[in-house]
């Protein structure tokens, strides 16, 4: 019983291994763009940390440009500068953030 015990645990930890590094390879940069480049993104929204897939509709309508569409604009304020924010800590990304009303 002990011997199902142990291959049940690593079978576990072993799937949350490849969770995890799925999800870390999912935000190598391709020269594409890539909705999932903005999956770790947090928007204060209410002073709450919310993730920006929650406050946004998130699309690619070419391989350079990542649209955002805010659900609530009253927002759009707050996810520029959560941008702002890591577009400036990684500017080796050679992106640039362009927003219209």
């Amino acid at each position: 019983m002990a011997q199902d015990e142990q291959l049940k645990r690593a079978e576990d930890r072993m799937k949350k291994t490849v969770e995890t590094v799925k999800s870390n390879f999912n935000t190598v940069r391709t020269g594409r763009a890539n909705a999932s480049m903005l999956d770790r993104v947090v928007v204060p929204y209410y002073e709450v940390d919310t993730p920006l897939n929650q406050l946004a509709s998130i699309s690619i309508p070419s391989a350079t440009t990542i649209q955002i569409d805010p659900y609530d604009k009253s927002v759009l304020g707050d996810i520029e500068r959560s941008l702002m924010v890591i577009i400036a800590a990684a500017s080796s990304i050679g992106c640039h953030l362009v927003t219209s009303s």
